[in-house]
């Protein structure tokens, strides 16, 4: 019997949406590294030099949006804000003629109620080492997850530099870029990039501006570091102060979907139903009328499908659910092989190919049934469902479903399983034939 899957499609927003603002109110977590239940706790009390970020607190200074995002960020370890990292703050500077080193944490903003976090790191795109790097930051959950946006703006430090030169580095010129780059960190180790201009010539970003994140995919770190062009940079790299301001990192965290699937007669019980990525087993509960009724994440499954006993395996199904498809229905097709003396595996073999409408193939395996006293091997991945007229009768020689009674099975091709007799070259007493829903 050769089973095939079929999937009705359903719409569904699959996540929810949670934002890592740096708000007290938004606070969730059990505590931070200073003792506070709350981000102000983590402001120093300079922006230059402060005990936080350079003094004592440079050794244990890290945050964590615990029972939020869930990012997190390992902190200092020890070195000096100047080395790079990633410091809370609500320090605000619209006069840029003030806007010097020290006062590194502001936004050129003339008034900011909201707090944030002021990234310092920087590469050099001449090939000189850098020596501020901000370590990433990533999911304390070890997931991977998309990172929706995130709020950028310059910082009034930079900002006063691109706009009106300092001691090392010249005004932004109408051919200069000053460049943020958002670098995440797959499951597999791979990364992808989003960048986003900060100054684009003598066009900078003065107000907190929404950068989308999406294309990076799921991600399981996110490091961020600013670039300047050519006439930014000397000898030793970047001469503009390589800063930049964010707040409001938007993170998807995956809802898991409502899915049905309907057995059938003949494939009637669902054995097991196993994430390919994870290897865990999802609980799918009892049917009601053939039909189950349970949650799951987006994902790849192995559905192994029984008889009605429960222990006879009709086979497996690879299942593919995401927020457009989560209703499956499971079809049942059987096509016997019978002859005095064969022996599956020594005599014969059956081979099914069952392909999607784009033409790509089914993930499937044959299981095995006693059907009147004769072994029948049978394959699974989505089911196709027999008539009446189709099923072939003891002792009845075999043949393959005619196009005439084929079943209707949308987004699906079925190849009929082909039998070879492997002793002495003797022909095969199934003539293949393709079949095209």
């Amino acid at each position: 019997m050769a089973l095939c899957l079929a999937a009705m499609l359903v719409s569904a927003q699959s996540y929810e949406v949670r934002t890592l603002t740096f708000e007290d109110a938004d606070y969730r977590g059990s505590g931070n590294v200073v003792g506070g239940n709350d981000w102000s706790s983590l402001i120093d009390d300079a922006e230059y030099n402060g005990t936080l970020l350079y003094g004592d607190g440079k050794d244990t200074y890290m945050w964590y949006d615990e029972g939020n995002t869930e990012l997190a960020w390992d902190g200092l370890q020890g070195v000096e804000f100047w080395s790079g990292g990633a410091a809370i703050s609500n320090y605000y500077e619209a006069d840029l003629s003030q806007a010097d080193y020290t006062r590194q944490l502001s936004v050129p903003l003339a008034q900011s109620d909201n707090q944030f976090a002021v990234v310092f790191s920087f590469e050099n795109m001449n090939g000189y080492p850098s020596w501020a790097n901000c370590t990433p930051f990533y999911f304390s959950d070890g997931k991977a997850r998309v990172i929706e946006s995130v709020d950028v703006i310059n910082t009034a430090y930079a900002l006063n530099s691109l706009t009106n030169g300092d001691g090392f580095a010249p005004a932004a010129t109408d051919e200069s870029q000053f460049v943020v780059h958002f670098e995440g960190t797959h499951e597999d180790g791979t990364t992808s990039e989003v960048t986003f201009l900060l100054a684009d010539g003598r066009n900078f970003v003065t107000d907190w501006t929404s950068v989308d994140l999406t294309p990076l995919g799921k991600v399981k770190s996110l490091r961020t570091y600013v670039t300047g062009s050519s006439d930014l940079e000397g000898d030793y790299g970047l001469n503009t102060p390589g800063y930049v301001a964010l707040d409001n990192i938007k993170v998807r965290f995956e809802l898991p979907q409502t899915v049905t699937v309907t057995m059938n007669a003949k494939s009637k019980l669902i054995k097991s139903l196993v994430n390919m990525a994870t290897n865990e087993t999802v609980e799918v509960g009892e049917p009601t009328s053939n039909k189950y009724t349970f949650d799951a994440f987006d994902g790849s499954y192995l559905l192994t499908a029984t008889a009605s006993d429960g222990s006879t395996v009709s086979g497996t199904i690879q299942i593919d659910i995401d927020a457009e498809h989560t209703a499956f229905t499971i079809y049942s097709a059987e096509v016997n092989v019978k002859n005095s003396g064969w022996t599956y595996g020594t005599d014969y073999s059956l081979d099914l190919k069952v392909t999607d409408k784009e033409g790509n193939v089914v993930n499937t395996t044959m299981g095995e049934y006693t059907s009147c006293s004769t072994a029948t091997r049978t394959t699974s991945t989505s089911f196709l469902r027999p008539t009446a007229k189709q099923k072939a009768t003891c002792p009845q020689a075999t043949r393959a479903p005619s196009a005439s009674t084929r079943p209707s099975v949308p987004r699906l091709r079925w190849a009929t399983p082909t039998a070879s007799r492997f002793l002495q070259g003797q022909p095969s007493p199934l003539a293949p034939r393709r079949l095209t829903s």
